[in-house]
Formats: structure tokens, C-alpha cells, sequence
């Protein structure tokens, strides 16, 4: 769903409309930007990355069946279109397996020394040279990326995997761990809208929306949100629910109350990972100077949005407080107010109380 700054069109791409499959918004996304390099800041997307890895870890439990992250970005020779493969492939050391083209500071991938321009060509002695190349078409896709990181993801939940990884001449083996995780990983589209959204798997975001976040803390609020909406499963909920009648008011109800619930959950998200529970506000209040007038009926206003967030940050400070006075002192580097602050908030259940 859309972080409340999206167009009826934007609604279409949210929920997959235009591609094969239901999860196809990554494909979509990268049939739009054929080649990850191309208009974007490689910094931006490595911190887009970083803030969904600090949020998904940080909210594992939420999710009965959490992902395994690595902290990879991965490409492979599918993920460019079929005129620019031979050159890309050359210059990036790829052949048939999966290249790192970076990764997430202090994550799995870090610890098991894994760096840019890696190839992983076999996991747990599984060559990958005939991995999903039923998803290697003309024109570029993260389809069998895609296929690749939930087979990584299902066999990392049995325990550390071997990969083989190749970088030019040279092969090694290393072992890598995951580290569970809840809310979807993260897209970063080249785009001048400003606009987010969600499809059950992904997050999107988008380069202008990514540029007007103040500070990690606020960009935080937009991922926590998306991420929200995959952990509700909202877009399970809505089926095949119509975002575009839902602008002229029919239904509408039903898309307002999943906006509501992502809006709260993503601040008790945010409090998980421990980012500043004042950026909601002052990215709203920032998105408030835009017009959107199509968003009336699908979302709250932009002054209830930020009186939930504020009753929300209440809530959890004034829990942690407690929670912090009553906690006996631990030799970990968190507070002990922190130890307690999942528990505090989900009452111990793992599961969010206020949604």
C-alpha cells in the first residue's frame, strides 16, 4: 500500500497490476531500471538497505514465518537486459551464479567477509549454473534473484550454509549465517514521485521520497510503514479489493483502516529498532505541504496521522519508562529498559497490542 503520497497509478503498481505474478513487483521494478547502477546513488541504496535490515531484525518476531537475511544486494546476469548482459557480466566478474554487489555494514554477509563483485556459484554443494534459468529472459528481471533469496532464506532456517564463492580465478567456501526478519526487503526505484509502497514482500521506495527524509529516523517512519503493511498482511486482507473504486469512496473504509493500523504499528516498529519517535511527526508535517487531494478518501488526514504517532510515542515511552524502572541491572550493552521494550509492547506475545 502506498505510504499516503501515492496516485491511483501508483495504487496499480502497489498491489502488482501490469505484472506476471502476484510477486512480481520487483521484476516490474526492475524492468524499469534494467541496470542497478543506472541514476541511482549507490549510497542511497546501501542506507535504504541498512534501515530495512535495522527494522526487519529488530521486529523478527512479529512475523510467524520470518525471512533470513544475509545483508546482500545481489544481482545476477538476469537482471540486465539481454544488449547490455555480455558487457555488465564482463565488467562485474558475473557468469551463471549470484554477485554481491554490496552489502549491509556488521550483517551476516560482513562477518563472513563476503565483499562487491563475490559470485556465490554453489550453497550447501548445490551448483547454481542451472538455479531457475527458466526466469532469464530478453529483457532484464530480479525474478530468479528473487527465486534465489528465498532458497537462501530456507536454507539458512536450518542452520549456517556453505556457499562456494568465486572472485575472478579464485574460489572459496564460507560459512554464512541469517538473521531473522519481518516486514520484506527493500527496492530502491529510480523515480521523481513521491511515493512508497508494498506488495505483501517487497518495499518500494522511491529516490525522490528517499531525498526527502530529513534523517534515517524519518525515512525509517516510510519503510516501518511498508514494512507494517507486509507484516499485517494487508494486501492478503484486501484481495482483490479496488484501490481505484476505493478513490471515488466505494470501500474506501477498508484501505483507511489497514493505513491506520500500518501507521501504528510502524512507530512500535521504530521503537523495536530504536530510531527517534519524533521523526513521524516531522515527516508528516512535511508531506502535509503537498497536495493529495486523491488520497482524502483512502487515508487519514495528515493531523490524525501525526496525533496516532504522537499516542503511539506516548504510549511506548511511557511503557519503556516503566519497564526501565523495574528491570534489574544486565551486563549487556542495551539499556535493560531496551531488553524489555518488546515484551513491554506486545505484552510479551510477540505480537503488536495496539493493531
Amino acid at each position: 500500500m502506498p505510504f499516503a503520497l501515492a496516485s491511483a497509478r501508483a495504487w496499480t503498481r502497489a498491489f502488482g497490476i501490469g505484472c506476471a505474478a502476484a510477486l512480481a513487483v520487483l521484476p516490474c521494478i526492475a524492468q524499469a531500471n534494467a541496470a542497478p547502477q543506472a541514476g541511482r546513488s549507490i549510497d542511497n541504496e546501501l542506507r535504504l538497505h541498512a534501515i530495512a535490515y535495522r527494522l526487519g531484525t529488530a521486529n523478527a518476531a512479529r512475523c510467524t514465518a520470518p525471512a533470513m537475511l544475509t545483508g546482500m544486494i545481489l544481482h545476477d546476469v538476469g537482471a540486465y537486459d539481454a544488449g547490455t548482459r555480455a558487457a555488465i557480466s564482463q565488467r562485474r566478474g558475473l557468469t551463471y551464479g549470484f554477485g554481491v554487489r554490496k552489502f549491509v555494514p556488521g550483517s551476516p554477509a560482513d562477518h563472513a567477509g563476503i565483499r562487491p563483485d563475490d559470485e556465490i556459484v554453489a550453497v550447501n554443494g548445490t551448483d547454481l549454473r542451472d538455479f531457475a534459468t527458466d526466469a532469464i529472459a530478453a529483457r532484464g528481471s530480479y525474478d530468479r534473484v528473487a527465486r534465489f533469496e528465498d532458497f537462501l532464506s530456507a536454507a539458512l532456517r536450518d542452520g549456517p550454509a556453505t556457499l562456494r564463492i568465486r572472485h575472478g580465478s579464485d574460489q572459496r567456501d564460507v560459512t554464512m549465517t541469517g538473521e531473522a526478519a519481518c516486514g520484506g526487503e527493500p527496492v530502491l526505484v529510480n523515480s521523481g514521485e513521491l511515493n512508497a509502497w508494498s506488495d505483501g514482500k517487497y518495499v518500494a521506495v522511491t529516490t525522490r521520497m528517499l531525498a526527502m527524509a530529513g534523517d534515517d529516523a524519518e525515512l525509517s517512519f516510510v519503510v516501518a510503514h511498508e514494512m507494517a503493511h507486509n507484516a499485517l498482511r494487508h494486501a492478503e486482507r484486501l484481495g482483490h479489493f479496488s484501490p481505484l473504486l476505493a478513490e471515488f469512496g466505494l470501500g474506501a473504509g477498508k484501505v483507511k483502516q489497514t493505513e491506520i493500523e500500518a501507521d501504528k504499528l510502524a512507530v512500535e516498529m521504530m521503537a523495536s529498532a530504536h530510531y527517534d519517535l519524533a521523526a513521524p511527526e516531522r515527516l508528516l508535517r512535511h508531506v502535509g505541504k503537498f497536495d493529495f487531494l486523491d488520497l482524502a478518501t483512502t487515508h487519514p488526514a495528515i493531523g490524525k496521522r501525526i496525533e496516532m504517532a504522537n499516542t503511539m510515542r506516548h504510549q511506548i515511552e511511557t511503557t519503556l519508562a516503566a519497564s526501565t524502572a523495574t528491570q534489574p541491572a544486565t551486563e549487556s550493552d542495551a539499556p535493560a529498559g531496551a531488553l524489555a521494550l518488546a515484551d513491554a509492547m506486545t505484552g510479551g506475545s510477540g505480537n503488536p497490542v495496539s493493531v
